[in-house]
């Protein structure tokens, strides 16, 4: 259903909003001593505090900086002057990291591309993955999104073998319900816990299978991605809640909450543009719902953007008990399983980088 004038106004204004909160937020969130985006900023006692350093929180932010860049906006910060550098900070077990790099590397200096090629290796890092017997829908999907953007920008990085091993196998999480689940391998407790996909399993696919399928001619792929975009917007919440938890095996949701702020106004759009771009579907609709979760159209009443800090609260969430029944009763199929107890609903305020560089990609 399209918006009227005065919604669809509101919403491309909120999308402006963000991304201008998103770069402001990223040069306060970057450790100049480290050379690193940090972990987490969170809210304290005290007030607000940085806490630790992730690499792979970096190359995300850097990812949506260097989208920005694209746009012709000005940043602080230029994601190339970090690939070299971060290059050899990245192990040959670090799979999601190593796709981030490549895709990093392809969007923002595709002239290293060699070079990254030579430090990474990514056929060791792909053997490396099959020793451990561990894969993980959300790296293996980001190694394949690298893969596919270090193939588009061409030269000698363009390994179609790699890539179409690469999509096989993450096409092994998936169900055949719409839904895939988080991991296939390892031990007992996670082979049974690899049936239950989070959103996150959702939509990283969703993205990667786009690209891969644009990049080599797979239709299977992209009707996989279209298929996956369609079955998460089924399940989408009434107030436009992305939802966290699903079965593969049913393709039915298992846990709600919590619900995440960087599913509702980055993650979501960023894959069902990229769904829609391969398919010519329009998830417009679904996309402007799940964005205005967070300006309070939610289960606490309660604005998500902080304009004055320059952050997104990270969560809505449930206590840990009522989470825990919930889930039980999904998989039973038992009434009261999507049964809302508002007394029972937390703001999580915290923020971590990713979220703000995943902005900047959706929307910058």
């Amino acid at each position: 259903m399209a918006l009227n004038p005065a919604a669809e106004f509101k919403i491309e204004k909120l999308k402006r909003d963000l991304v201008t909160l998103a770069l402001n937020g990223l040069t306060d969130l970057y450790d100049k001593e480290r050379g690193l985006f940090c972990f987490r900023a969170a809210r304290g006692r005290e007030g607000l505090f940085r806490e630790g350093a992730s690499v792979r929180y970096t190359l995300i932010s850097l990812l949506g900086i260097q989208a920005a860049r694209d746009r012709g906006m000005e940043t602080v910060l230029n994601p190339a002057d970090f690939v070299s550098r971060l290059a050899a900070m990245i192990r040959k077990e670090e799979t999601g990291e190593a796709g981030l790099l490549l895709w990093l590397c392809a969007k923002s200096c595709p002239d290293m591309l060699g070079e990254v090629y030579r430090r990474l290796h990514p056929e060791t890092v792909w053997r490396t993955c099959h020793l451990s017997g561990e894969f993980f829908t959300m790296e293996m999907s980001w190694f394949l999104t690298g893969l596919a953007y270090a193939s588009r920008a061409g030269g000698r990085c363009r390994n179609t073998g790699l890539m179409d091993e690469v999509f096989r196998k993450v096409r092994d999480y998936y169900g055949n319900e719409g839904i895939f689940g988080h991991q296939t391998g390892g031990s007992l407790m996670n082979r049974l816990r690899g049936a239950i996909g989070n959103f996150a399993d959702q939509v990283y696919p969703i993205y990667a299978f786009a690209q891969y399928g644009k990049e080599a001619g797979n239709a299977e792929a992209v009707e996989i991605a279209v298929k996956c975009a369609r079955t998460i917007c089924a399940h989408q919440g009434p107030r436009g809640q992305w939802w966290w938890h699903y079965d593969m095996r049913t393709g039915r949701v298992v846990s709600r909450y919590p619900v995440f702020s960087v599913h509702q106004d980055a993650m979501a759009p960023m894959a069902l543009c990229a769904a829609g771009k391969a398919s010519g579907e329009n998830f417009e609709s679904e996309i402007e719902r799940g964005l205005i979760w967070i300006t309070g159209e939610n289960e606490l009443d309660r604005e998500m953007i902080d304009a004055r800090l320059n952050l997104v609260w990270r969560s809505i969430y449930k206590r840990k008990k009522m989470r825990m029944l919930e889930a039980a009763l999904s998989l039973a199929r038992l009434p009261g399983a999507g049964r809302v107890f508002p007394s029972s609903f937390r703001l999580q305020e915290e923020c971590r980088p990713y979220h703000l560089g995943w902005i900047l990609y959706a929307f910058a």
